[in-house]
C-alpha cells in the first residue's frame, strides 16, 4: 500500500475542499483527507505542538531507561530481563525524539 501524502490541501488539484476517512497510520491527531474533487487521499502533518510532545516524552523515556540501567548494572547479579526491558525503553525514547524533532524542525513535511 503506498504512503499517502502529506499536505494541508490536496496535492494534486490544490482544493480545500474534503471528506475525512480513516487514518492510515498508528499515531494520527486528526483524520486523513479525500479530496471531494479529484479522490486524492492525503494526511495533515504533525503538527508542532505534537512534535514537542514527542520529544519531551521521548526524553524522559531515554533518561529513565538509563538511569534504570544503571541501577540494574551496579547490582552484583543484574537482572537480565530488566537490562532488556530498560533498553528498549530507552530505545523507544530515541525513537520518539527522532520523530518529534522531524516535525519540529521539519513543519508541515512529516
Amino acid at each position: 500500500m503506498p504512503k499517502r501524502p502529506i499536505a494541508r490541501v490536496c496535492p494534486t488539484c490544490g482544493s480545500k475542499e474534503f471528506t475525512s476517512c480513516k487514518p492510515e497510520g498508528f499515531v494520527a491527531f486528526v483524520n486523513d483527507r479525500k479530496c471531494k474533487e479529484c479522490k486524492t487521499l492525503y494526511k495533515m502533518p504533525t503538527p508542532v505542538w505534537a512534535g514537542l510532545i514527542f520529544v519531551i516524552i521521548g526524553l524522559a523515556m531515554l533518561v529513565g531507561g538509563l538511569i534504570s540501567l544503571a541501577l540494574l548494572l551496579r547490582h552484583p547479579i543484574p537482572n537480565p530481563i530488566g537490562m532488556a526491558i530498560n533498553s528498549c525503553v530507552a530505545a523507544v525514547g530515541v525513537l520518539a525524539m527522532w520523530h518529534g524533532s522531524r516535525a519540529v524542525f521539519r513543519p508541515g513535511k512529516v
